[in-house]
């Protein structure tokens, strides 16, 4: 063998075995990025479980406050607590219509007189106890009348009780309380294919004298009486405590499994939802075809190098005589012309990784979004629920009828508009509409006023009523939504005299502006510039996504051409100075 020709064999094997490490380097780093895809689906899956029970649970709670509250206005509950005069029948015919009409079959009412001495249980005979002193979250009550909310493990269950001052002529005179529990929400959740458990501490198994599921893994009271036998059996085979206050999530056995705490009016642990979710469901078919994708493709890369170079080789042998150098250019240009096309091949793989990515993010973006539209239908539940209550007991007016319809279609239209205008949300043929611009405040306000009452939020409106706009009207009233729920999440902390919302709207001849204030505190300066980021958030990770923000951004600057931003401030009404965040919306004249 000549020298010429061991060289030439010699230049072939380095190409080939270099080619073929790098294409295992290669497809080794794809597999990484498929783990790291997997990892945030597994994360996405825990948020929406965790996200999805917060919202039943407080959809629950609402719902039980409702019914309390028109019981609290039922003249003949108060004259029941006054004259003793009897109140059981209708008691009774309003819990068997609950049960056959609604989704709350185990609705219990409670009547107790300003002494604490229980006159009426719906779900007992027993009457004239007690229960003052042995009810600490009935002794709060009693002391400072008022609203409580509360999830609470008594004799009988782990309950939502919604507890509710009556007064007569401002002088508190007795309370009405509704317990309801825990079954309809795990029944919710059963529908989308998930197995709960919920385990009560159990160091709550000897104040259970009566438990209403009557069922026990070791010492911890099972509250979900339509559990599946087959999750039982499996937490008590791996072992209650494996289960018990655990954060985030694993896969074992098949399962995906993730976890929520749900707390008592302390603040302490009573109980953790733990859910169960087949792995297989939860992992996206398009993983295990994008691997195996993958594994082809690398494989093929690997064959067609192998095989280029025996052709080359073939090549160069036929061609012994031919000068050398003439030879080394031939192949050099070749070499060349495969490595832009391998170049080109990349690029192709790497758009098509970046949109899979893109509508994993996607995804999870309007996740979060169809979390807020729970807040319209949360307020068409309460109204019907209003409705059917007030009708049922006869004092029902036409005034009153007609504002709880009213409610129902403006949130109805609401969420049709807000889905119709997120489905389209990054086509451009959207159509444009005149608006006037303090309307759609107030009729964005509307949509939460509930939960600002609630939280004894005051809202101020210094707003131009003549001002008007054209533009995505939809779109503008979901920037507003998000800085409504913002400004709610940051006065949760605030006392109760010193929560406000201060809305000023104005123009100039190039721009229209609207400021929104609030009483926060504000945004730390070190994260003022990071608020608009996707993900970037400054609340617990339960409370917030950090997509609110950057959508409304989004929305602003590439549908409005117009630009938001924030800058803390004080801010004066009726005389008092507050200050917080100061959102600036600036929309330019068209």
């Amino acid at each position: 063998m000549t020298e010429k020709r061991k060289n030439i064999n010699y230049l072939l094997y380095t190409i080939i075995i270099t080619l073929i490490v790098f294409s295992l380097f290669a497809f080794k780093e794809l597999l990484g990025s498929i783990e790291n895809i997997e990892e945030d689906i597994f994360q996405t899956q825990a948020h929406t479980n965790e996200k999805n029970m917060q919202s039943l649970m407080s959809d629950k709670q609402n719902s039980t406050l409702s019914i309390a509250l028109v019981l609290s206005q039922d003249r003949s509950v108060q004259n029941f607590l006054l004259n003793g005069e009897g109140v059981k029948v209708q008691m009774e015919q309003l819990s068997q219509l609950l049960k056959e009409k609604t989704h709350y079959r185990s609705t219990w009412i409670h009547i107790i007189d300003k002494n604490g001495t229980s006159l009426y249980r719906s779900w007992t005979k027993k009457a004239g106890d007690n229960v003052l002193n042995v009810r600490k979250d009935l002794q709060r009550m009693h002391q400072n009348p008022k609203i409580m909310n509360t999830i609470s493990t008594g004799i009988f269950d782990m309950t939502f009780k919604s507890m509710v001052p009556i007064f007569k002529n401002e002088t508190f005179i007795g309370s009405v309380e509704v317990i309801t529990k825990f079954n309809s929400i795990t029944k919710k959740i059963q529908a989308d294919g998930i197995e709960p458990i919920i385990l009560v501490d159990k160091t709550y198994k000897n104040q259970l004298k009566k438990p209403y599921t009557k069922l026990f893994i070791d010492d911890y009271y099972v509250a979900n009486i339509n559990v599946n036998s087959k999750i039982v059996d499996y937490v008590r085979q791996k072992g209650v405590e494996r289960f018990w206050a655990k954060n985030s999530y694993e896969t074992m056995d098949g399962y995906f499994v993730s976890y929520y705490h749900i707390k008592d009016i302390d603040g302490k642990l009573m109980a953790t939802t733990v859910f169960f979710s087949p792995l297989h469901e939860v992992q996206t078919g398009h993983l295990d075809y994008f691997k195996n994708i993958a594994l082809v493709l690398s494989f093929s890369a690997i064959v067609g190098f192998v095989l280029s170079m025996v052709l080359i080789y073939n090549y160069l042998k036929r061609q012994e005589q031919v000068n050398l150098n003439s030879v080394l250019r031939t192949y050099n240009q070749k070499l060349k012309s495969k490595i832009k096309k391998e170049i080109e091949n990349s690029r192709k793989k790497d758009i098509i990784v970046a949109q899979q990515s893109r509508l994993v993010a996607l995804g999870e973006m309007i996740g979060n979004i169809a979390h807020q539209w729970r807040q319209p239908l949360s307020a068409i539940s309460t109204a019907t629920s209003g409705l059917q209550i007030k009708y049922e007991f006869g004092n029902l007016n036409k005034e009153e009828f007609l504002e709880l319809t009213n409610g129902i279609m403006h949130n109805t239209k609401f969420l049709s508009d807000t889905i119709e205008d997120f489905r389209t949300f990054f086509q451009k043929d959207k159509e444009q509409v005149n608006f006037s611009l303090s309307t759609l405040v107030f009729e964005t306000y509307n949509i939460i006023k509930a939960l600002y009452n609630t939280q004894h939020i005051d809202v101020f409106f210094d707003l131009d009523e003549s001002i008007m706009y054209r533009g995505y009207k939809s779109e503008l009233s979901q920037v507003l939504l998000n800085l409504f729920n913002n400004s709610k999440d940051a006065l949760a902390q605030v006392s109760n005299e010193n929560k406000m919302v201060y809305i000023k709207t104005y123009e100039t001849k190039e721009a229209l502006f609207l400021e929104f204030h609030d009483s926060g505190g504000g945004v730390d300066e070190q994260y003022n510039e990071k608020i608009f980021d996707p993900y970037f958030t400054t609340k617990h990770q339960s409370n917030g996504t950090g997509i609110g923000l950057y959508m409304s951004k989004e929305i602003i600057s590439k549908h409005f051409d117009g630009d938001i931003s924030n800058q803390n401030a004080h801010f004066v009404v009726d005389g008092k100075e507050y200050f917080g965040a100061n959102f600036v919306i600036v929309l330019p004249k068209v």
